[in-house]
């Protein structure tokens, strides 16, 4: 992998909609490694760096995809890089330029992917985040010693993605990688005010109305938010900031499955799935054209109304566990 990526002139580096800091920061890793190899190297990302990321980034480094004046930067690169992808739709309104563009394809994952697009795959399911492959082709690549615009961007990715080392994802490894970055100057008490204490009033405010929109389903063994469009615009607020209440479901004691639907537009809806680690929630992402890990997924069904998705991802839900119905 290594060498195939200094073997390519003019690298395209990008990441899934709504990028989160695995992704994000995975790519600034190797964007700044890269450029200080003298590469020619660019983040082009279909989404905007969301606020609580921003401060990872420097003037310049990302790019946000515009149609008709980014595709011809895609077709003429020499060789594409996504990071922590998923599912080649997560590339957004990027996927048709990128599968058309000659470029050579390449994927760093540890998501379970169903690859139709990509030439080469740096893929380890077993690994905790996207980050922890990045660290090892950047030393792969010939990095000496970590330094601190290197390591803090993969250290936000490792903590994100192991959900602050509380995901059955964190291991022995994963704390020694941790101890790395924090010896290259990470200080994880910044980190944390960064990621959790900079939140706007409007979308704290937000999280705590969806949090009461919870409810329980099959005798309390899942945990189901529902936010429709109506919702969102009298509240004011992001699709993006209402995914925060999915990390609130498996808190209720008794929950196994939290299931989250976002509307996206009358007949599309945003699923997100945390299992509490007795069910497979991929497969069921996987049926509905969607992807993730065992205990994390999401999927998006377009051409049913709200309430008919809900109802049919809930059924199916309610089939998982030895064919034992919860409800």
């Amino acid at each position: 992998m290594a060498r195939h990526l200094l073997s390519l002139d003019r690298l395209l580096l990008t990441t899934h909609l709504t990028p989160d800091g695995d992704g994000l920061g995975s790519e600034l890793a190797i964007l700044r490694h890269l450029r200080s190899l003298g590469r020619d190297v660019t983040i082009l990302n279909c989404s905007t760096v969301p606020e609580d990321l921003r401060f990872l980034v420097r003037p310049g480094e990302v790019i946000t995809y515009q149609k008709g004046k980014h595709d011809r930067q895609v077709a003429e690169a020499s060789g594409i890089v996504a990071f922590d992808l998923g599912a080649a739709g997560r590339l957004g309104r990027m996927e048709g330029p990128v599968r058309i563009s000659p470029a050579s394809k390449i994927l760093i994952d540890h998501h379970i992917f169903d690859n139709d697009l990509f030439d080469v795959l740096y893929l380890d399911v077993e690994a905790s985040s996207t980050a922890e492959l990045c660290l090892r082709l950047l030393r792969a690549l010939g990095m000496e010693s970590l330094s601190l615009p290197i390591a803090e961007p993969l250290y936000v990715g490792l903590l994100q993605d192991t959900g602050s080392f509380n995901y059955n994802s964190t291991s022995a490894r994963v704390h020694r990688i941790a101890a790395d970055f924090l010896e290259a100057g990470v200080d994880p008490y910044r980190i944390w005010k960064k990621l959790n204490c900079q939140k706007p009033y409007a979308r704290v405010r937000l999280m705590g109305e969806s949090i009461a929109r919870i409810e329980l389903q099959h005798e309390g063994r899942t945990a189901l938010a529902v936010v429709d469009l109506d919702f969102l615009k009298k509240s004011g607020g992001e699709a993006r900031d209402a995914f925060e209440v999915v990390n609130h479901l498996l808190s209720i004691h008794g929950v196994e499955v939290g299931c989250f639907a976002l509307q996206l537009a009358s007949d599309k809806v945003k699923f997100s799935l945390r299992s509490g680690g007795r069910h497979d929630v991929c497969g069921i992402a996987k049926e509905f054209g969607g992807g993730g890990h065992r205990f994390a997924a999401g999927f998006t069904t377009q051409g049913m109304a709200l309430a008919e998705a809900v109802q049919l991802v809930m059924e199916r839900v309610a089939r998982l566990g030895n064919g034992r119905s919860p409800g």
